[in-house]
């Protein structure tokens, strides 16, 4: 960092700014754990390690519902009763890509604005069979 004597003063300056959005989920976190601990329901924290740990020692896989199961003090025979906790999946906007590319980040062709999800339209609204 020879003769970059900007880029460092850049550098130390950003790393003394204080991180607001992270206090501000702390905050929120903890007054959310004391406000439960208030309620009398069982409530448990851990670390972030704690978690990895005991998840790698079930062999639990890294989602976040599952990931979830594993924060504390967890028993040494953990048993899901379901693989999908909810009945619903996100599944995002597709790409939002206004070309594709190719390997040289050269546009190959356009994309429609369109969404398709089942060869419909994300706009288009299902209708009821007339007979019915």
């Amino acid at each position: 960092m020879k003769g970059k004597s900007d880029l460092v003063n850049r550098i130390l300056r950003q790393a003394k700014t204080p991180l607001k959005d992270a206090a501000a989920v702390n905050s929120t976190r903890w007054k959310l754990f004391n406000s439960l601990k208030e309620l009398g329901l069982p409530i448990e924290t851990g670390s972030g390690g704690l978690t990895k740990f005991n998840r790698k020692r079930l062999k639990v896989p890294k989602t976040h519902w599952q990931d979830a199961a594993c924060v504390g003090q967890v028993p040494d025979n953990l048993v899901f009763k379901t693989n999908q906790p909810l009945l619903i999946k996100a599944t995002g906007h597709g790409t939002r890509q206004m070309c594709r590319t190719n390997k040289f980040g050269f546009p190959i062709r356009y994309v429609p604005r369109q969404k398709f999800i089942n060869r419909l339209f994300r706009t288009d609204t299902p209708s009821r069979p007339q007979n019915l």
